[in-house]
C-alpha cells in the first residue's frame, strides 16, 4: 500500500508526465475530425457517434489540421454568419466538408438582411470590434459531389455544399476581408446576393489588409441579385472551373452588373463558364474596375449570352487570351470594351483618397515598399494601358475590341477571330433521323470541327426553339427534332473536349 507521501509523489510525477506530453505532443499534432448533424447536440464531444448540432460550434472549436464533416440536412444561416475562430496553416488547413455522399444545405431564411452570409471572415480596422471576426487564414471549404438532388426552389444540384437564399437575397454566400489562403470548391451558391465577395482594407495606410491567395474552383453560382456573381478585390487569387449564371432578370442594385469583378492584381481566371442563362438583366461578363485591376491573366473562359464580354475600366498589363465570347443578339457593344479617360473625377476615376466614397478603402499609400504601389501609381492615371488581347474568339458582336473615349495605343490586339451568329456555317436540312440514331461526331460539336466550343453554342442559339432535321452534325444533340434546353446541357457538359 502506498503511503500518503508516495501518493502525493505519484500525483506529482503524473503531473510532470502530462506536462511533458503537452510540450512534445501539442494539441495540433493530432488532427481531429468533428462531426455536425441536425440530430446532434452542442454539448456532445463532436465525434462521429456524438456529433455537434450546429455548424458554429464546430467552426468555433476546430484548430489547425482539424476537419469538420457535416451530415446531410438543412442548417439555417445565422446573424453575423458562420465564422471560424482559428486559422489553419499551409500544412494544416482547417477543412469544412460534407459527409461523403450527403448534401449540406446552408439556408439563408431572410431576403432583406445583408448580415446572414453563409460564411464571413472580416477584419476591418474601421468597423466596430463587434462587427469583425477573428482573422482566419488557411480555411478550406470543400464540397464533394453527391447524387443529383432537387433543392427547395426546384434547382438541380450535385454539389456537396449548397448555400441557398431566396428571391431578392441580400446576403452573400461567402463574405471576406483580410482573410487569406482560402480554398473554396464544390459549392453551389443558389439565389444569393453574390457568391463570393472579398475586400481590401488599405485606406491609404502602409499596411497589408488585402484578401489574397484564394483558390476558388469547381463551384457554381446559380442566380445572384446584386452587382456580381463573384468579386475579388485582392491579389494572387486563382479562379478556375467555375460556372457563374445570372438566370434571374431581377437586379437589386443601382450600380452596374457583371458576372465577375476584379479589383486586384496578379489574379488568374481560367476555364470558367459565364452565362446570363436567359436573364434580361444586362450583366456583362468580366469587369476590371479602377486603377488596381492590373497584371491579371484571363484565359480559356467561355462567355455566352453577353451584351459585352469584358470591360476594362482602368486596368493595366492584363492578358486576355484564348477566350470565347458569344453575344446576346442585337448587342451594340464590342466583345471587349477598353475605356481610358482624361480629366475625369467620377467613376471609374474616383479611386483616390478624398473622393469621399468607399473606394478609398482600396487605395494604397504612396510608398514604394507597399505591395500595391507599382500597380496603382505606375502609372497613376485613368487609362487602361498595355493590355494584351490575343487569340480570342468573338461571336455575334459588332466588333472584337472597341476603345473609348480615349484610344490607348499601348494595348496589343492580335490574332483574334470574329464571326456573326447568322454567318456561322449551319448544316443543311435533310430528313429527320430516328430518335435512336446517334449523330456522327462529338456530343456538343454542332459544326463537326472536332471541338466543342463557343461556335457550337452560337449554332444552337441561332436556331433555339426551332424544329430541325439533321443528317450528320447539328445542334440537335439528342436527335429530338427540336433545339431546346437539353441540347444546351449536352453542349455545357462537353465544352472544351
Amino acid at each position: 500500500m502506498l503511503s500518503g507521501l508516495q501518493i502525493l509523489g505519484s500525483k506529482a510525477y503524473l503531473r510532470i508526465i502530462l506536462i511533458f506530453l503537452g510540450l512534445f505532443f501539442p494539441r495540433d499534432a493530432c488532427a481531429v475530425h468533428y462531426y455536425v448533424s441536425p440530430g446532434g447536440s452542442d454539448t456532445n464531444t463532436g465525434n462521429e457517434d456524438a456529433p455537434y448540432k450546429t455548424i458554429q460550434k464546430a467552426t468555433s472549436t476546430a484548430i489547425a489540421g482539424d476537419t469538420i464533416m457535416v451530415r446531410s440536412g438543412q442548417y439555417d444561416a445565422i446573424p453575423s454568419s458562420y465564422r471560424f475562430a482559428h486559422s489553419g496553416t499551409a500544412e494544416k488547413p482547417i477543412v469544412f466538408t460534407n459527409y461523403p455522399g450527403e448534401q449540406v444545405v446552408i439556408k439563408i431564411t431572410t431576403a432583406d438582411r445583408n448580415d446572414r452570409h453563409g460564411f464571413r471572415c472580416v477584419v476591418h480596422p474601421k468597423d466596430p470590434p463587434s462587427w469583425s471576426t477573428p482573422k482566419a487564414d488557411y480555411i478550406h471549404i470543400k464540397g464533394t459531389d453527391v447524387p443529383g438532388t432537387t433543392l427547395s426552389n426546384g434547382i438541380q444540384s450535385t454539389k456537396g455544399i449548397v448555400i441557398q437564399g431566396m428571391e431578392g437575397e441580400q446576403s452573400a454566400g461567402i463574405w471576406a476581408g483580410n482573410c487569406d489562403h482560402w480554398e473554396v470548391s464544390g459549392v453551389d451558391f443558389v439565389e444569393v446576393s453574390v457568391g463570393i465577395f472579398t475586400q481590401k482594407y488599405t485606406w491609404g495606410e502602409n499596411v497589408e489588409r488585402s484578401t489574397d491567395n484564394w483558390h476558388v474552383h469547381h463551384n457554381r453560382v446559380h442566380t445572384y441579385y446584386r452587382e456580381s456573381g463573384m468579386q475579388f478585390n485582392g491579389n494572387h487569387n486563382i479562379i478556375e472551373y467555375n460556372e457563374i449564371y445570372k438566370v434571374s432578370s431581377r437586379l437589386d442594385t443601382p450600380y452596374g452588373c457583371q458576372h465577375l469583378n476584379l479589383l486586384g492584381n496578379n489574379n488568374i481566371v481560367r476555364n470558367n463558364t459565364f452565362s446570363r442563362k436567359g436573364s434580361t438583366a444586362m450583366c456583362l461578363g468580366l469587369l476590371f474596375e479602377w486603377d488596381l485591376s492590373d497584371a491579371n491573366l484571363i484565359e480559356h473562359n467561355t462567355f455566352t449570352e453577353m451584351p459585352m464580354g469584358v470591360s476594362l475600366q482602368g486596368g493595366d498589363r492584363n492578358i486576355i487570351r484564348n477566350n470565347t465570347f458569344v453575344a446576346t443578339p442585337g448587342t451594340a457593344y464590342a466583345g471587349i470594351e477598353i475605356h481610358s479617360y482624361d480629366n475625369k473625377t467620377t467613376w471609374p476615376c474616383n479611386d483616390y483618397m478624398g473622393s469621399g466614397g468607399s473606394v478609398e478603402m482600396i487605395v494604397p499609400p504612396n510608398t514604394p515598399d507597399h505591395a500595391d504601389f507599382q500597380y496603382y501609381y505606375n502609372p497613376r492615371n485613368c487609362h487602361s494601358m498595355n493590355n494584351q488581347i490575343i487569340n480570342n474568339t468573338v461571336v455575334g458582336f459588332p466588333n472584337i475590341v472597341h476603345q473609348s473615349p480615349v484610344i490607348e495605343s499601348s494595348n496589343t490586339i492580335n490574332g483574334n477571330t470574329t464571326t456573326s451568329i447568322s454567318s456561322t456555317p449551319f448544316p443543311s436540312s435533310t430528313p429527320l433521323l430516328p430518335s435512336s440514331t446517334v449523330l456522327a461526331g462529338k456530343p456538343g460539336d454542332a459544326n463537326g470541327d472536332g471541338k466543342v466550343n463557343g461556335l457550337d453554342y452560337a449554332i444552337w442559339l441561332h436556331s433555339y426553339g426551332k424544329a430541325v432535321t439533321c443528317a450528320s452534325v447539328c445542334a440537335d444533340f439528342n436527335i429530338s427534332g427540336r433545339l431546346d434546353g437539353v441540347d444546351y446541357i449536352i453542349w455545357v457538359m462537353n465544352y472544351g473536349k
